[in-house]
């Protein structure tokens, strides 16, 4: 491996974070080919140069159907309290038997909900993903 000599160094730090001139540059990289006959061929041809490299997964499956009782459930856990808070912000007072079947509706489903929850652990390191 040859060393700079001395001269090379000084014209290196002396241009060090100068730009260069396009046209100075293209003369020295092919002093023989005018510019005109060079072949540009691109090396992506892909959307962006941002997708070259990238891991590009399947498209997941889909998910598992719930049972309609568990669908139901979860319907009066988050619908009951909703149209509670819909019919106050728009100033309706809904009869008092509304609100209570509304309210048991939650509690009930709410119940079932965790009655319906699996009992035992799961493993202490396992975070659900699956490879």
């Amino acid at each position: 491996m040859n060393q700079p000599s001395e001269d090379e160094w000084r014209a290196i730090v002396e241009n060090f974070g100068a730009v260069p001139d396009a046209d100075q540059l293209e003369a020295e990289l092919t002093p023989d080919a005018p510019a005109a006959e060079l072949e540009v061929t691109p090396v992506w041809r892909g959307e962006s140069w941002r997708d070259e490299g990238r891991y590009v997964p399947p498209p997941p499956p889909p998910l598992p159907a719930l049972p309609a009782i568990v669908k139901a459930a979860w319907i009066c856990l988050i619908g009951g309290p909703a149209l509670l808070v819909v019919c106050l912000f728009i100033g309706y007072q809904p009869p008092v038997a509304l609100v209570s079947v509304g309210l048991a509706a939650m509690v009930v489903s709410f119940v079932f909900l965790i009655f319906r929850a699996p009992r035992e652990p799961r493993e202490p390191w396992e975070d659900g993903a699956q490879v």
